[in-house]
């Protein structure tokens, strides 16, 4: 399956400020994102149908256009968030002071619920309203 950003896209949605992450560290993240995103639109996002700008989905013999722009910015800031979360683990310090000799640590980001969380609002806030997040309510709240 092709990759629904890519680099380019991720540039341009970065564009007027310094991308977190290099073209060719970009396609393993926007891979990771794509997956968390599927995860958290009930397992929609694989049959989202993607024809130059614009995206539809079927659900319920209903067939919804989706805004491609929505569905690849939760993609770049997701693959972002990976990525960043992932440098931070890695050192472990989310900010250091020189003069002062002191350091601190993010433990919610560091934190696997921490993720999940950070990752469910970012996927709220750029889907927010469309059937990618409305698609499972009728299971959840079913009497």
């Amino acid at each position: 399956m092709a990759a629904i950003v890519s680099a380019a896209d991720y540039a341009t949605w970065r564009t007027g400020s310094t991308a977190a992450m290099t073209a060719t560290q970009f396609p393993f993240y926007e891979a990771r994102a794509e997956k968390e995103l599927a995860r958290h639109t009930f397992g929609l996002l694989p049959f989202v149908v993607i024809a130059e700008t614009v995206a539809t989905i079927t659900v319920d013999d209903v067939v919804t256009t989706l805004v491609l722009a929505d569905i690849k910015a939760a993609i770049c800031e997701i693959a972002e968030y990976l990525y960043q979360a992932e440098q931070a683990q890695a050192s472990g310090m989310t900010s250091f002071s020189n003069d002062g000799q002191s350091g601190s640590y993010d433990l919610e980001r560091l934190s696997r619920a921490g993720r999940t969380q950070q990752i469910r609002a970012i996927a709220k806030s750029c889907l927010s309203g469309t059937v990618l997040l409305a698609a499972g309510v009728t299971y959840v709240w079913r009497d």
